[in-house]
């Protein structure tokens, strides 16, 4: 095909912000917000978790016309086997491959082995006829994954919390809806929640420091003080500064129903929704948690501008 599919990745660290985020650009006009698309394998295909639109995927005509499309029909993937594959890109050590003299190849060869992870967004993208997939699978690993992927063009918004925040959301008991079960949110200790802060945002400034033209790194604070701001300089990164978008006002949005694949609980919000910062953990999580975080995120936490 000559024209690339243009993809918008956000990476980085779980409790960032974004679900949000992502379901913000996905109401612009013409773009498509699909969530964390490297678990609709498991999560939707497997396990039939429920649609941003509130029927499990299965069920979603959307979702059944992506896969009739790019598949002949969801029974068709060979889940067990693209499963296999991915592993891959849940262990970020493995990263380090790409310091050896054959890691670019390696990469691009791995890339290429799992072709119906580019089938996905290109059927995507012939179903809706948008210009822009949003996809809000944090791994670096993956992102980097699709940006090697011939028919893909992606961009990468590196998106950094303060890690104490994410602590504090962390640790919290969060209910994920769904059809048939009570499933909770995985959660951290403030130790491990920390060093994977300081992991996965590494990792996303080492794998995109040879392609910074397509990498642009922004706050979540940012983002929820301003914005409208903060979204049309995404666009402008993108090329896209001519996209409408759903703010009503300089921090209201009016948010549609979504066919996100997985993602945070808020990609169920609709209607009119105010964004603004949530600093709850200012006041709510404990201080030797806040210490654990502080100290072990130094000093990254500095570098990124926080205190």
């Amino acid at each position: 095909m000559k024209q690339k599919v243009k993809v918008l990745n956000i990476t980085g660290w779980g409790r960032s912000g974004s679900t949000i985020l992502g379901s913000v650009l996905g109401n612009c006009r013409d773009f498509f917000f699909g969530g964390e698309l490297r678990n609709i394998w498991k999560l939707s295909l497997l396990d039939n978790r429920l649609c941003g639109c509130g029927v499990t995927v299965r069920e979603c005509d959307f979702w059944k016309k992506v896969f009739d499309n790019g598949f002949s029909g969801m029974n068709k993937v060979n889940v067990t086997e693209i499963l296999k594959k991915l592993k891959f890109t849940y262990y970020s050590r493995l990263a380090l491959i790409k310091l050896l003299p054959f890691g670019e190849k390696y990469f691009k060869s791995y890339a290429l082995s799992i072709p119906e992870i580019e089938k996905l967004f290109l059927s995507v993208w012939e179903v809706t006829h948008c210009k822009v997939i949003i996809d809000t699978t944090k791994s670096p690993l993956w992102g980097y994954l699709l940006s090697l992927m011939d028919n893909l063009d992606v961009y990468s918004i590196h998106l950094i919390r303060d890690p104490r925040g994410i602590a504090y959301s962390r640790k919290k008991k969060m209910l994920q809806p769904d059809k048939e079960k009570t499933i909770y949110i995985e959660r951290f200790n403030s130790f491990d929640s920390s060093l994977k802060w300081n992991t996965r945002n590494l990792l996303a400034e080492y794998l995109w420091k040879q392609n910074k033209d397509k990498y642009l790194m922004i706050k979540y604070e940012d983002f929820a003080r301003k914005p409208k701001m903060t979204v049309n300089t995404i666009l402008d990164f993108i090329s896209e500064s001519g996209a409408s978008t759903p703010f009503v006002s300089a921090g209201e949005v009016e948010l549609s129903v979504n066919h996100s694949a997985w993602g945070n609980p808020s990609r169920f919000k609709t209607g009119r929704i105010e964004l603004k910062v949530d600093d709850e953990w200012k006041s709510k999580l404990n201080s030797f948690d806040k210490l654990i975080s502080t100290v072990c995120t130094f000093p990254l936490l500095s570098r990124y501008g926080y205190k």
